[in-house]
């Protein structure tokens, strides 16, 4: 699929990817990294699909 884009425009590009550890995001404002971010997840979160399991999910 090709993209066009106007030559006046504005492009924001935000990526968003996860881990069992951490998450993180980056945001590309105009081809240029404004914002990244990452955050560790809490053992909470990371046994989540195992709470699944044990349910029988």
């Amino acid at each position: 699929m090709e993209r066009i884009k106007p030559d006046d425009s504005k492009e924001l590009m935000i990526f968003v990817d996860a881990s069992d550890m951490q998450a993180g995001m980056v945001v590309i404002y105009n081809g240029q990294t404004v914002m990244t971010e990452s955050l560790a997840l809490t053992k909470t979160s990371t046994n989540l699909a195992s709470y699944k399991e044990v349910q029988g999910a």
